[in-house]
């Protein structure tokens, strides 16, 4: 993720779960990487690393609330690295960059369409255009071009207006119809809204890489807990 404000370091056993981490509204504005090395001693280990931060969120937020902003942090962290892995997802699903799908995802969550479902419509639209090319020459598109689901559907959307209401369900489906239906009530226009996501938003393949790691981690962590 880039151009983050907060930098935190979690490590188990050496290894970099997750290098970067999004604002978490509440913590301070300055906590550097003085998140010591966690052992891998279960939480209890965890909890200790956490000490190495406790002077300054004290000083600024009072002991009661350490544990809250430590538990903040590390939801951060699953959030981000759920994100993060599901750009990774989307990314592969239809053949584009992560930093790309995480501008989708990034777009059509925000108005509460999921990543599953955006896949489902890029490939659907990809189908569509490949037994209607005549579609995909009227929305600008090459056969080569109608056949990449992130490009499909990006023309697909840009489109709408160009299309007939057989042709929109032809190239989206009854479900994709309703989806995508909210962008357009919404006046969204899709180039646009993809050029101003955020770069807090945006993630790359280490990223994606991070993230599984982490949550590799969080999930050995839980079973050393679990068997104590």
């Amino acid at each position: 993720m880039a151009k983050l404000d907060t930098f935190i370091n979690i490590k188990v056993d050496g290894t970099a779960a997750v290098r970067e981490l999004r604002n978490v509204e509440g913590a301070v504005d300055d906590v550097d990487d003085s998140l010591e090395e966690v052992s891998s001693d279960g939480l209890s280990g965890l909890d200790s690393g956490l000490e190495a931060i406790g002077s300054k969120l004290g000083a600024l937020a009072g002991p009661a609330a350490i544990g809250g902003v430590a538990a903040g942090l590390f939801a951060a962290a699953n959030e981000a690295s759920d994100l993060a892995i599901s750009a990774g997802t989307i990314s592969t699903a239809i053949d584009t960059s992560v930093e790309e799908a995480s501008r989708l995802q990034a777009v059509f969550g925000d108005i509460g369409i999921e990543a599953t479902d955006l896949v489902d419509i890029a490939l659907q639209v990809t189908g569509a255009l490949e037994n209607t090319p005549e579609l995909a020459d009227r929305l600008g598109l090459s056969l080569e071009e109608a056949q990449n689901p992130a490009m499909a559907l990006k023309a697909a959307v840009d489109g709408w207006d160009l299309l007939t209401k057989t042709e929109q369900m032809a190239l989206f489906g009854e479900e994709g119809i309703r989806q995508i239906s909210k962008l357009v009530d919404l006046g969204i226009d899709l180039d646009d809204a993809l050029a101003d996501v955020s770069d807090q938003r945006l993630f790359n393949r280490d990223d994606v890489t991070d993230a599984q790691e982490f949550q590799a981690t969080v999930a050995e962590i839980k079973g050393i807990w679990e068997g104590m």
